[in-house]
């Protein structure tokens, strides 16, 4: 490791979490720290340190990422995806999941450790990220793709991220055409990889802001061949002004796909309650929660979806969970 790495990792690491909130001085100390890095970056080609996360494990990353400060202030946030595929490693063996919009890698990361999975399988659009995902992928049995995922494939989409974790979509070719990207639909990466492989394909996580409902219609021939449970972003704001996609189009795609079963969680992983999706009540209540949080960024919520067959696994999950 050299001097100027060295420096950066021992800074971040002192306080890898540190809560900042409300508290001047830890707010100052975390931007003194900022600057020093930025300067430290003049004379480093690396622009990541190896840092240690809680909950997730070692892992390289933007100094200026908010995973960290995100996990400090909500301690369950991406715990609810590790302790599903722990407990379907109960059931299946060499488990392989599908994590379209993995970013850096963090939750693909934390399946590994700590959710009982054997390889991942990571599909990211952003070229900034998909680097970085490329140095994590060194450390851990992880695949990487760089594509962006839709159901729609026929047009390049361009990328637009920051230094805190977030990528966005855009139609519109940016000067800089570093950040092209292509199309791809899950069945293409299923067809492609996942086939191929030895290892079981039995979960699907979908994170890709607002075109999350895109993306799962394109795994139609994936998840009727594995039969395989989908952990989706549900974000009704980015859904609503990206797709134009109601609540009625996604129960509808639900029920084509026979996912019926739904757990929904908040944004930081606290069950609200587990739904038949075929009912008039769920898509009732359905419908009201989902256009009232589609008129702010603030509100959304994680889906996990199962079929007949893995309802019984569900269901013993949440009580195994006390959820």
């Amino acid at each position: 490791m050299n001097f100027t790495k060295r420096i950066r990792s021992k800074l971040y690491s002192s306080d890898p979490c540190a809560n900042w909130q409300g508290d001047l001085i830890l707010i100052s100390i975390h931007f003194i720290k900022l600057i020093f890095f930025k300067l430290l970056s003049l004379f480093s080609s690396d622009k990541t340190i190896l840092a240690f996360v809680s909950n997730c494990g070692w892992i390289h990353i933007p100094p200026e990422h908010a995973l960290p400060k995100i996990k400090n202030d909500h301690p369950s946030y991406d715990s609810i995806l590790p302790k599903f595929t722990n407990h379907l490693s109960n059931y299946f063996k060499d488990l392989l999941v599908l994590d379209i919009g993995a970013n850096i890698g963090d939750t693909a990361i934390t399946l590994i450790n700590k959710g009982g999975v054997d390889k991942v399988i990571c599909v990211e659009p952003c070229l900034h990220f998909y680097e970085i995902l490329c140095k994590n992928k060194s450390l851990y049995n992880l695949e990487t793709i760089n594509c962006f995922i839709n159901n729609d494939t026929n047009h390049k989409l361009y990328i637009k991220e920051d230094d805190r974790g977030n990528a966005m979509i855009s139609k519109s070719s940016p000067t800089d055409h570093k950040n092209n990207c292509d199309v791809k639909t899950i069945d293409d990466i299923y067809y492609s990889l996942c086939s191929k492989s030895k290892n079981n394909l039995k979960l699907i996580k979908i994170d890709v802001e607002g075109y999350d409902i895109n993306a799962l219609q394109s795994a139609k021939e994936t998840i009727a061949k594995t039969q395989c449970s989908v952990f989706f972003e549900i974000y009704p704001y980015l859904i609503k002004n990206n797709t134009k996609k109601t609540s009625f189009d996604i129960t509808a795609l639900l029920e084509e796909l026979c996912l019926y079963h739904l757990c929904i969680f908040d944004g930081w992983g606290t069950l609200i309650s587990l739904f038949d999706i075929r009912t008039k009540d769920f898509k009732f209540v359905f419908n009201k929660l989902y256009n009232y949080s589609s008129k702010t960024m603030d509100i959304w919520f994680d889906g996990l979806a199962v079929n007949d067959e893995n309802k019984s696994i569900l269901n013993s999950f949440i009580d195994e969970n006390r959820l």
